[in-house]
């Protein structure tokens, strides 16, 4: 039933940047037309998530609704922890066992960026779930939820560049190799400032000076975040004299 105090209460997360995830119910039901709250309220903080069992098909009981339900995540079979004892473990189903999947799977985004706010974590989660024939027409993204590719889609810098002396005149280059959900935008900074026009993953610097001796790094971005490379240094010499 609907609840003035739970609805606040999500607002106010929302507004703290503070996702909430919520079970869709297990009534297997259209949520369009039927809601269960507090996951079909319309708040742009919620994740509402169905269950699935281990074959990518929608649980017979789980809620379904392509407006009302974002996305999938395995509901069926779950061996969970019990209220008996600390050490006591059973099989349960609901869409209150496929929830706490997209949790795991937010916590481990805010691991890696403990800044973002839930709009952000949110499209990360639901763009990068992965297809299932079963959750077509019956959640918003189609899917089911994947830790694997919502990690993956966010940049990530596997190569930093490293530290170059040259004498003046000489060129210096510094590169970088990253990964994440393309397209990827490079921009590299000396000692903190953007370098205009330096915005793919090599940057190469001619008849370099005594004024281009300092420290570079790049930051690496995408729609799901940014990551900012080791600082290399470049050490700039006097040339040769006669």
């Amino acid at each position: 039933a609907h609840s003035g105090a739970i609805y606040d209460s999500i607002v106010a997360a929302r507004d703290a940047g503070v996702i909430f995830i919520g079970a869709a119910g297990n009534d297997g039901r259209n949520t369009d037309l039927d809601p269960v709250y507090p996951a079909s309220y319309d708040l742009a903080n919620i994740i509402s998530v169905a269950a699935i069992d281990r074959y990518g098909n929608r649980a017979w009981f789980s809620n379904y609704g392509s407006t009302s339900v974002d996305l999938g995540a395995p509901g069926v079979s779950i061996y969970s922890s019990t209220a008996d004892s600390d050490s006591s473990y059973a099989y349960y189903n609901g869409t209150s066992m496929a929830a706490p999947h997209v949790s795991g799977v937010a916590a481990l985004l805010l691991a890696q960026d403990s800044t973002m706010g839930y709009a952000l974590l949110k499209s990360k989660i639901m763009d990068t779930t992965v297809p299932l024939s079963s959750l077509n027409g019956k959640t918003v993204t189609g899917g089911t939820t994947s830790a694997l590719n919502a990690l993956a889609a966010m940049p990530a810098i596997t190569s930093h560049p490293a530290d170059v002396s040259k004498v003046i005149g000489g060129s210096a280059t510094f590169s970088i190799t990253a990964t994440g959900k393309s397209p990827l935008s490079y921009q590299w900074q000396k000692d903190g400032s953007n370098i205009s026009g330096a915005t793919s993953a090599t940057l190469l610097l001619n008849a370099v000076t005594a004024a281009d001796d300092g420290n570079y790094a790049c930051v690496v971005s995408n729609s799901f975040g940014s990551a900012t490379s080791n600082s290399a240094t470049l050490t700039v010499s006097g040339g040769y004299t006669k």
